[in-house]
């Protein structure tokens, strides 16, 4: 078994469990206040209610893949009233986009907060990296654990957020093609594969396809820093 970066694992852990509350608590609020209340515990910023929701998602898969290949992907789950979704598609659009675009919000929001602190030289682009957490060093050293933090964050949510946004179920793509074209081909065809429980086939098509993008969003990672 490789051996556990604890450094690293302080970094990951705290930000993966910020990011994946985030996109669940964005959909739960998003369906709350379109009146589902299926998932108003999760409609919280405390991680609590989502690691007891789906503890296997947020702790232990995260835990296992970190062990394993040095970064870590898990997942959460915020319910939703499926006749809710079916009475009001356009509303369950948004339930489902409001997961990845909070993602993407966030990633911003690191984003400024990484160029503010290299504008201020309190740390600068690695053009070397070829992990996320390494995206801008703290030259001094005071502020490593910082730098390494808001570039896991920001590289962490622009991933998850063009992953998810992919039309394929059960990521939320799939649920806003759904939500905005009702009764369509594209619609009935990602329904069908829910009902047949081939939410698992999409899943794998997914990441097959989100591999042959990598090196493309990967590049919009790096110029997202050193622009």
């Amino acid at each position: 078994m490789p051996a556990i970066n604890i450094a690293a694992l302080a970094i990951w852990f705290p930000a993966f469990l910020i990011s994946i509350t985030l996109h669940e608590a964005a959909h739960a609020a998003t369906s709350l206040f379109y009146g589902d209340r299926t998932a108003e515990k999760q409609a919280s910023l405390n991680p609590i209610p989502h690691i007891q929701q789906e503890p296997i998602g947020t702790l232990v898969v995260p835990l296992i893949s970190f062990v394993w290949m040095g970064w870590m992907f898990g997942y959460a789950s915020a319910p939703y009233d499926p006749y809710w979704a079916d009475r009001n598609p356009r509303r369950a659009a948004l339930m489902s986009a409001a997961g990845p675009l909070a993602n993407l919000a966030l990633a911003a929001l690191a984003l400024v907060a990484l160029h503010i602190l290299m504008a201020m030289d309190l740390m600068q682009y690695n053009p070397r990296s070829r992990f996320i957490i390494d995206l801008v060093i703290a030259p001094k050293g005071g502020l490593t654990f910082l730098a390494q933090f808001l570039s896991v964050v920001y590289g962490l949510n622009l991933l998850l957020g063009i992953l998810n946004l992919l039309p394929l179920p059960p990521l939320d793509g799939s649920g806003v093609v759904r939500g905005l074209f009702p009764g369509s081909g594209a619609a009935k065809f990602l329904a069908n594969m829910e009902e047949r429980g081939w939410a698992m086939i999409g899943l794998v098509v997914a990441f097959l396809l989100f591999s042959r993008l990598m090196p493309y969003i990967w590049a919009l990672i790096e110029f997202g820093v050193s622009a």
